[in-house]
């Protein structure tokens, strides 16, 4: 099953998340339509600091005949672990820009977490610390945090998905990926291979859990695993 596991809406409002606010957006977008011309089967909303209720998350599918899953990226402690993808919480809970807090959380709830793009900016020569190595990373905290690293980043550059690739294939992880698309055109620009249909958010939670899973590019008119 082909999923878009890294996808922002970003629309702006003062009170909740709506359901009727998501089907206009996607109607706007013509999302689903995108989605399918690639035949990507599912895509889970990923806001910043804020899931989709599930209760919108649900009507939109019914409505659409389309799957939509409510994610959430965490900001964390950013200069130390960055962002965090998580699947299955059902929102914000306080203090989780605390990444250990983050992580008792979603032990608690049984969610999964999964480190979003570890190395953006990482191998930048215009850093000041040298860029980041494979041995470096190895050590790195966060990677004992997390289920899984977004492997394949659709808005990330090739060498840092690379790295993220390598460390997680050293690590044994599992490996997801994400167009981190922030409009609906960029639907897609990397993706998720499951080995098995998603219905729910309990299915998505258990199949990175178990590493069922597997980050893929489009590549002459398909998606091809990487």
């Amino acid at each position: 099953m082909i999923v878009d596991l890294h996808f922002h809406t970003e629309i702006q409002t003062s009170g909740y998340l709506r359901a009727e606010d998501l089907l206009a957006y996607i109607e706007e977008t013509d999302l689903v339509a995108q989605a399918r011309s690639q035949g990507i089967e599912a895509i889970c909303l990923t806001e910043h600091d804020r899931a989709w209720p599930r209760s919108a998350v649900r009507i939109a599918t019914e409505q659409t005949g389309f799957l939509f899953l409510s994610g959430m990226e965490v900001s964390t402690n950013y200069a130390e672990y960055g962002h965090v993808l998580t699947y299955g919480l059902t929102g914000y809970v306080g203090g989780i820009y605390d990444v250990v807090k983050l992580q008792l959380v979603a032990e608690r709830e049984g969610a999964a977490l999964v480190v979003a793009h570890p190395f953006r900016e990482h191998l930048s020569p215009y850093r000041i610390e040298p860029p980041t190595t494979v041995t470096d990373a190895l050590s790195w905290p966060i990677f004992q945090l997390v289920d899984g690293i977004e492997c394949h980043n659709g808005s990330t550059k090739a060498k840092e998905n690379e790295l993220a690739a390598e460390v997680c294939r050293r690590l044994g992880k599992p490996a997801t990926g994400g167009s981190d698309a922030h409009r609906g055109m960029g639907v897609g620009a990397a993706v998720t291979l499951f080995d098995r249909e998603l219905r729910t958010e309990a299915d998505l939670v258990a199949e990175i859990k178990a590493g069922r899973c597997r980050p893929a590019l489009w590549r002459n008119g398909a998606y091809v695993p990487v």
